[in-house]
């Protein structure tokens, strides 16, 4: 059995890297309107000033039976924060959690950086925070993957396209070398620490305790490393979404038994991206070995 998360950075104009005319309440109702067909519960990485700025899109998510989680106050580097600004960051995360709360009935208590804290992957401060905060889980440590490199824009080799064999998994390893280099995965050190990462990036990095929080890693590209940064209203190729497709769906038969589709409103929920979210879960709903569950599902999973 698979255990699959799929997930939305829930990001507005605040995560887009351009100005433009974007209708967040459209998209949104476009979301859950795929999600529904295929009756999948998904978690939405909520960047604070979209709790306040639209409660009403906010219940309607989580009457819609979709996890809630946060994803920074505006988008904000949160590896790149002082003291001061840490302080400021924990002020705003108290007030719209609160807000959360009165508007689903429900506190948050997962958790995705913006930009995923890299290329630092991990702050000690920042973890502490969100432990005293009552968060349980994050979401920061992500992976690369070799599917990046064969954007039809880059190399064009389709017979490698959500392929695993002794090239991609050689590529797998050579892509996360600082990862192997800096990260802790299990409180080892020196050379043991890395030959500890790379037996954890072997097996299908499960997720690991950064003190009381589980660390869930990305287990597949996200959609703007596949697709890049589209235009909003621009139709992708459809080579490009076929591309896409075949990567997400390829990654199941990677080593472990979680794996986590992730998706940026802006860019899957607009023109005929929402077509490549509607065929992945068309066809994880015909899989009887994949079972789609929210992250906090997975996190109660991990704790048995």
């Amino acid at each position: 059995m698979k255990y699959i998360t799929i997930t939305f950075d829930f990001e507005g104009k605040w995560g887009m890297p351009y100005k433009g005319r974007y209708d967040l309440v459209k998209t949104t109702h476009r979301l859950l309107e795929v999600l529904d067909t295929y009756n999948v519960n998904a978690v939405f990485f909520v960047v604070g000033k979209i709790i306040e700025e639209y409660p009403d899109l906010i219940k309607e998510i989580a009457k819609n039976g979709h996890e809630i989680a946060i994803h920074g106050y505006t988008h904000e580097r949160l590896d790149r924060l002082t003291k001061e600004d840490l302080t400021t960051f924990s002020v705003n995360l108290c007030r719209i959690e609160l807000t959360l709360e009165k508007l689903t009935g429900k506190r948050p208590i997962g958790f995705r950086s913006p930009y995923l804290m890299a290329p630092r992957f991990y702050t000690l401060e920042l973890y502490k925070l969100l432990e005293e905060h009552g968060y349980q889980w994050v979401s920061n440590c992500e992976l690369r993957y070799p599917e990046e490199l064969f954007r039809p824009d880059r190399l064009r080799f389709p017979y490698l396209w959500g392929k695993n064999n002794w090239f991609t998994n050689i590529l797998f390893i050579l892509l996360n070398i600082r990862l192997l280099i800096t990260e802790t995965i299990h409180d080892k050190s020196g050379l043991s620490r890395i030959t500890d990462n790379l037996q954890w990036l072997n097996r299908g990095t499960e997720p690991f305790k950064r003190g009381n929080l589980i660390e869930i890693p990305l287990y597949s590209p996200l959609d703007c490393d596949l697709l890049g940064l589209p235009n909003l209203e621009t139709r992708t190729p459809d080579i490009w979404v076929k591309y896409a497709v075949d990567c997400l769906v390829g990654g199941l038969n990677r080593k472990g038994k979680y794996y986590m589709l992730n998706f940026h409103d802006w860019i899957i929920g607009t023109s005929n991206r929402v077509l490549l979210l509607g065929n992945i879960l068309k066809f994880l709903s015909f899989d009887e070995n994949n079972k789609i569950i929210t992250v906090s599902s997975l996190v109660r999973l991990i704790n048995k």
